[in-house]
């Protein structure tokens, strides 16, 4: 038996991993939402983060199955590195 797992399996799992994380983060922002400083709103696959009176950005939290595994993985990790960013700067702001 051929223990070597296919890569198209190995993606799907690296691709619902990621998917998984993004939520986490996503949900996280929420949590820490403060109408005076912060706020994060989850809907339609997006998250929006207002900065309150400094601006606001919209992130969509995955891409479609129409995009390679590949490419939904490099999108994935994209996500995770830039939401974790903005929850680091929110805990920083928590605590100064």
């Amino acid at each position: 038996m051929n223990m070597m797992a296919k890569p198209e399996l190995l993606h799907s799992i690296e691709v619902a991993r990621l998917e998984s994380q993004v939520a986490a983060l996503a949900d996280d922002l929420v949590a820490l939402s403060d109408p005076t400083d912060t706020m994060s709103v989850i809907a339609n696959n997006s998250i929006r983060i207002i900065y309150v009176g400094r601006g606001s950005e919209s992130i969509a939290l995955s891409l479609s199955d129409k995009f390679s595994d590949e490419t939904r993985i490099a999108y994935q990790a994209d996500v995770v590195a830039r939401l974790g960013k903005i929850k680091k700067y929110i805990l920083e702001e928590l605590a100064a």
